[in-house]
């Protein structure tokens, strides 16, 4: 079970779906074709469920297969990306336990420490200020 944060994240990410592929015909199997004619954006929808659908059960399938396979190709992305930065949020994190916030300076250094392979033990705020004098 998502944490109610989790949840709102995966209901904000098949909304941003549900767009792309009903209202803005941004699904290379579906085609250029919006199917919501009377729907509002998102942002005016106040909480409103979706509208009576102007299409046959053989589309409204293809939509939300089209939903699954973008939602979850992009779950697999940000696995990827958090998996190939493990280090540098490691160290955010570290930093942001030691002392609750972290600058952009701070995290500039951890990344550009990290892809020059130049990486050291001592905190960030150290490296920043030796590199400014």
């Amino acid at each position: 079970m998502a944490s109610t944060g989790a949840r709102d994240d995966l209901v904000k990410a098949t909304d941003i779906a549900m767009s792309m592929v009903k209202a803005y015909g941004m699904s290379d199997k579906l085609g250029k074709v919006s199917f919501d004619r009377n729907q509002q954006p998102l942002f005016l929808q106040n909480g409103q469920g979706p509208g009576p659908a102007d299409y046959i059960d053989d589309i409204a399938r293809e939509i939300d297969l089209e939903l699954r396979r973008i939602v979850d190709h992009q779950y697999d992305r940000t696995t990827a990306l958090l998996k190939a930065n493990a280090d540098n949020l490691h160290k955010a994190a570290g930093v942001l336990l030691s002392k609750e916030t972290i600058s952009g300076e701070e995290l500039s250094a951890i990344v550009t420490s990290t892809k020059s392979g130049h990486g050291t033990d001592y905190p960030v705020s150290s490296r920043i200020a030796a590199s400014s004098s």
